[in-house]
């Protein structure tokens, strides 16, 4: 296959929120997509030989099966039809590293 028609990997920063982005674009470079989430619009965004580059959590953990704006609309109803307000969700802890870092590689990841 020639070069021209191999697929050019792809960088996706997902969970950035604070000075970590700097920190990761020193090391990766500039993301060609930023995700708010893992969630699986995130996930259907990523191909094989693609690289994730995750503020914080596990490597192996699976995207979620909602997005962030569902969750958020979710939480709202529920605010409006219980008389029982749940805690606001909140961020997850400021880790101070990168968590992790995976190559796709088509298989499921």
């Amino acid at each position: 296959m020639p070069l021209a028609d191999k697929p050019v990997p792809l960088v996706h920063f997902v969970g950035f929120r604070d000075d970590r982005y700097i920190i990761a674009v020193k090391v990766f470079g500039p993301p060609d997509f930023i995700h708010r989430n893992w969630d699986i619009y995130a996930a259907s965004d990523v191909a094989p030989g693609d690289v994730v580059v995750h503020a914080t959590g596990e490597a192996d953990r699976a995207p979620r099966s909602f997005s962030s704006e569902a969750q958020a609309n979710r939480a709202a109803r529920r605010s409006r039809n219980s008389p029982i307000s749940e805690p606001p969700i909140s961020e997850p802890p400021h880790l101070g590293t990168l968590s992790w870092v995976s190559r796709c590689s088509g298989k499921g990841d």
